[in-house]
Order: structure tokens, then sequence, then C-alpha cells
């Protein structure tokens, strides 16, 4: 955690003391790898593994923005049905990327309860996955944290 800490000091000093655009470029960059950090540091506060008490994994899930009701409700369906095409959420991302050219055969989602379609828009989309991954990834972290808060107003069973 506290190299998260000093990645996001470094990152506010380096746009409150410089001028240059190259260094709010870098400090920009820098940002997103603290994002990744605090997921990843947000995911393993959800096993309750990485501090002392439930209330310090807590706390550090409060910190990073994650939501347990969220967090369980994603975690578990991924793990029930690691790497299955209809069930896997961590996989069904169309129409922006196709994880497998299964996919191209309109599979539906049972998490999602719906049809994943591959129609024209979905060609087209991701046939340029390749060039929208990071474009679209910086836009994710604001549709993940809808999808949250939608999780935690919704209260429905985990």
């Amino acid at each position: 955690m506290s190299s998260i800490v000093v990645m996001l000091m470094t990152s506010i000093c380096g746009v409150v003391l410089s001028d240059y655009v190259w260094v709010h470029l870098c400090c920009g960059g820098l940002m997103g790898f603290i994002w990744i950090q605090s997921d990843w540091l947000g995911h393993d506060s959800g096993h309750y593994q990485i501090m002392s008490s439930c209330g310090y994994n807590r706390f550090a899930q409060v910190l990073t923005g994650i939501s347990i009701a969220w967090w369980k409700w994603n975690h578990n369906a991924h793990q029930i049905a690691c790497n299955g095409l209809e069930f896997d959420l961590d996989l069904q991302h169309m129409p922006f990327f196709a994880m497998s050219s299964s996919l191209f055969s309109s599979l539906r989602s049972y998490f999602y309860e719906r049809k994943m379609n591959f129609d024209a828009v979905t060609r087209f989309l991701v046939s340029y996955q390749h060039w929208t991954f990071y474009p679209v990834m910086c836009l994710a972290r604001r549709g993940g944290t809808r999808k949250k808060l939608t999780r935690v107003i919704a209260r429905g069973k985990i």
C-alpha cells in the first residue's frame, strides 16, 4: 500500500509543481498504474488476506473503491465457471472485445441472462479491438463504478 501512496504523491507533486506537458503526461500514466494497483489491492482485500483483521480489510476496500457485494457477485461467478464462454463474465465483453472466435456464433450469457449477438456493429468493433482496447479501458473504470453502485443499491442476493 505504501507504493500506491508514493506513486500518488509523486503524481500530485508532478502536476502541481511542474508546468511541463511531458511531466503532466507522465503523471497521468503514473495515475493509471495507481488505479491498477488499487484494483489489485481491493481484489486481495475481498479475499480478506492482506490485513490482520476484517476491519482493516474493509478499510482497504473503502480506500480502493471496492464494493464487497459487487466483488463477491462478480468474483464468485468467475470462479464457479472460470473460462466458460457462456458463464464467465470476465470473458463477456461484446460488442467491444471477443476473447474467442466461438463468440462469433452469438452465444448466450447465462450470467447476464441475454444473448451476446455478433451483429454488424460488433463485427466492426471486434475487428479493431487491437486499436480500441486502451481507449475502452480508459472508460471501463467509470462503468465499473456504475456497476458497483447499482449492485449496492439493488441489495440483491449475492
